[in-house]
Parts: structure tokens; C-alpha cells; sequence
């Protein structure tokens, strides 16, 4: 009968997300600052104070009384990276119930798994490597800015790491296995980054789901307990929560708030998280570190010479981390 003909129902309005589009790392570094080159430079000093003599009247400042205050260069190279998007002749002719069959749709979708690239790239152990004629530039990856004091020296390859009073404390960084870190292990690591800032430290740590589970188990609960419960308070009126996960953890040297990544030690070969993904974390404070962009996020529409309506997005640049001292890894 006519009125019963198929009808084709339009499945394709609403696509649902399988990936979060969430990267909490690069939102929390803030806006970017612009690099004029390739290689991007900046300055730190660790200025300490020195000798601490007594002087007698009448005793003139001489040249060897005199200090110039000479800060440390710190450098990193840009990358770029890329994104394409097509849509053939025939899908792009298509508009059934193929909302996807768009060039806005895809070039969100394009833009989408850049930012995901992006993400995973500055929170890689990748180092960085000089461009040549046959070689692409590679920038380096946050676990890479934050090797320690005793990590490895780089030679022949300009700029080399960072100046050991510059770098993460020997003591702040934890590589064992994530059973054996406990609260007094980690208080230790954020007393040793305080001790040798000088300060109290605030920080933000991005963790892998394993890593901010086993810190939400630091908490004191009833060992005597059928089940583990935290304690906590309500108004009246309002409901009841049982709440497992720990995000704000107080210490004597500084205070850490604790935030889940997905994105940390992903292999860059094929885009994957690894087994390494889940246990690991960096705490940093986020106003210490920006993203230097050579050249920012472009899209350019590629010529159709057959294949379609088509394009892609790119970006070059890389981190820049002003104080590396402050952090635990």
C-alpha cells in the first residue's frame, strides 16, 4: 500500500561521541604566546642569595663584591602537526539522512582530533629533535621537560637539556611501581621541590585514572568496617553521598589538586595509550607553563581536483616551562 511505503528515518542527526572531547591539560596552561623562529628561547635564574659576611665600617665595595645577576637560557624547537578532512563527490551528493556528509561537520570533527593529537604530543616522553633536510623538527613532551636533575645530558643537539638548577628535583620524582607510593612518599617529593623553591607550593596534578585512584586510597577510613567509607558532611535537606575519590590532597609544604588525564605517555606512533597511560601524572603549577606557537592553528581548503570538498588543519608549536624545579613527576 502507498501509505505503508519504507520510510528512511534520518539515524544520523544526533552522532554520538565515543571519545571525550575534554583536554584538561591544555586548558588549564592557558592562552599561547607566539615564538618568531622554530627554536624558542626563555630565561630563568635560580638567584641565590651567597655568601653571608659581616662588614666593618669604613670597608669599600670592591669589584669582587660586585654580582651580575645572569639568567639561564631554556629553549625548545616547534613542531607541526596536521589534520585532513575529505568528503568524496558521491558522499557529498548524498544528503538523505547523512548530516555528516558536510564540510562544517567534518571540519569540526577535523578539528577535534587535532586538538586530541595536540594534547597527547605535549604530554608524551618525546624529545625533541633538530629539523633537517630529511628529518621533520620534533618538540619535547611534558615528561621530557620534566626529566630530573640526574636524567640523561644531551650532547650534540642544540639547545641540550635544561641547567640541573633548573630542572625537577632528584627527590620530587617517583618511577616505581604505583603500589609502593604512598603519602609519606609523595609528601616527600613535594617537600623537596619546596624546600629548594623556597615556598609553599600549589599545584595542579594531571593523573592517569590508576595514579588518582591510588592517591583517593591514602585517606583514613574505619578499618574495623564491613566497607571502606569517607566521612562527610551535608546540609539538611540535601542527600547523602558516598564519596570515593579524593581530588584535593593538604600538606605541610603546599596543597595539591588533583585532576584525571587520559592523555599522558600515549605512543605517538599509532595515537594509543599505553600501559605506562594509567600510572602516570605530573604536578605542576599551570601558570608555569605556556604553549609557544610558531605558527597557530590554520585551516586551508585544498583544491577539488577530483577527490571532493577537502581540507586540513595544522599547528607548530611546543611547551615552554618557565620553572621546572617546581614540579613532581
Amino acid at each position: 500500500d502507498y501509505d505503508l511505503r519504507l520510510k528512511v528515518d534520518d539515524i544520523e542527526k544526533t552522532i554520538h561521541l565515543a571519545l571525550a572531547d575534554k583536554f584538561p591539560f591544555i586548558a588549564a596552561i592557558g592562552s599561547a604566546k607566539g615564538a618568531t623562529n622554530k627554536l624558542y628561547q626563555w630565561n630563568a635564574i635560580r638567584n641565590d642569595a651567597g655568601a653571608i659576611t659581616a662588614v666593618k665600617d669604613g670597608v669599600r665595595v670592591t669589584d669582587n663584591d660586585l654580582t651580575f645577576a645572569q639568567p639561564l637560557t631554556m629553549a625548545g624547537y616547534a613542531q607541526e602537526i596536521r589534520e585532513a578532512w575529505g568528503i568524496g563527490r558521491q558522499a557529498g551528493a548524498n544528503t538523505t539522512h547523512t548530516s555528516h556528509n558536510t564540510p562544517a561537520w567534518q571540519k569540526k570533527a577535523a578539528l577535534e582530533r587535532l586538538t586530541r593529537k595536540q594534547s597527547k604530543l605535549l604530554l608524551s616522553a618525546q624529545e625533541q629533535v633538530v629539523g633537517t633536510a630529511n628529518a621533520a623538527y620534533k618538540t619535547r613532551g611534558i615528561f621530557s621537560v620534566l626529566d630530573p636533575v640526574s636524567g640523561s645530558i644531551q650532547t650534540g643537539l642544540a639547545p641540550q637539556k635544561y641547567d640541573p638548577s633548573l630542572r625537577v628535583r632528584d627527590a620530587a620524582y617517583f618511577g616505581g611501581v604505583i603500589t609502593d607510593l604512598t603519602a609519606a612518599k609523595f609528601e616527600e617529593m613535594l617537600d623537596a621541590a619546596a624546600e629548594y623553591l623556597g615556598d609553599s607550593l600549589n599545584l595542579v596534578g594531571f593523573c592517569g585514572l590508576s595514579l588518582h585512584k591510588r592517591m583517593s586510597q591514602w585517606t583514613n577510613y574505619d578499618q574495623k568496617a564491613s566497607g571502606q567509607y569517607t566521612v562527610s558532611t551535608r546540609k539538611s535537606g540535601e542527600k547523602i553521598d558516598v564519596d570515593l575519590a579524593v581530588d584535593v590532597f593538604k600538606f605541610n609544604s603546599g596543597t595539591v589538586r588533583v585532576v584525571n588525564e587520559y592523555n599522558l605517555l600515549c605512543d605517538l606512533a599509532t595515537g594509543k595509550t599505553t600501559a605506562a597511560s594509567t600510572n602516570a601524572g605530573v604536578f605542576i603549577d599551570p601558570q608555569d607553563f605556556l604553549v609557544r606557537q610558531f605558527q597557530p592553528l590554520t585551516h586551508t581548503d585544498l583544491k577539488d581536483e577530483g577527490q571532493g570538498k577537502s581540507g586540513f588543519y595544522s599547528w607548530d608549536g611546543g611547551l615552554e616551562a618557565r620553572l621546572p624545579s617546581k614540579s613532581l613527576v
